[in-house]
């Protein structure tokens, strides 16, 4: 059996979106008082299908989906399928796009983050009752997650790649894309 860091990759990811999560949280509460609310899925989502084999991929963003909706109020396991589909359709289409460049992966990012927002968003449409109110301050939502992410996106791939240099894993090296 393996027993170096780069056999526990999802493990050290799931360690850092468990952090990231618990700093979301508390930013959200704090956004609140301004009727604010910041989602940014599509960069949990969409780093682990561009850097990481399938398997430890697979494994980072089933775990993330669990703890995300542990702290929601839908049923255990709501995200775990569109967040699926997002993570195999970029991990399916990495190796025919440069996705090395910013802004390839901040258009990945924010592409996932709108899919899984729209799709929060009906879930919450179902069940809740469908006003001018909700619509307008869940377009302020989307919009304020959008930019957050257009400007930060690079960044936060950054700073989930140096988590990883501190196990002394180079995250662009495990799976070069084809040339």
């Amino acid at each position: 059996m393996e027993r170096n860091a780069e056999s526990c990759l999802w493990l050290i990811l799931l360690v850092q979106y468990l952090f990231y999560l618990a700093l979301l949280s508390q930013l959200n509460y704090t956004l609140s008082s301004h009727s604010l609310f910041l989602f940014i899925n599509g960069g949990f989502i969409t780093f682990p299908a561009l850097f990481f084999p399938f398997g430890h991929g697979l494994t980072a963003t089933l775990l993330f989906s669990l703890f995300y909706d542990a702290g929601e109020s839908w049923a255990l396991g709501t995200s775990l399928i569109p967040s699926l589909i997002a993570f195999v359709a970029v991990y399916q289409i990495r190796d025919r796009i440069s996705f090395n460049k910013n802004g390839v992966q901040c258009g990945l990012i924010l592409l996932v983050n709108l899919g899984l927002y729209l799709y929060y968003m009906a879930l919450a449409a179902i069940h809740l009752p469908l006003t001018l109110t909700m619509m307008l301050l869940t377009l302020v939502h989307l919009l304020f997650s959008q930019i957050f992410l257009a400007f930060l996106s690079g960044w936060i791939v950054a700073l989930q790649k140096s988590a990883f240099q501190f196990f002394r894993i180079d995250v662009d090296s495990l799976t070069l894309p084809a040339k």
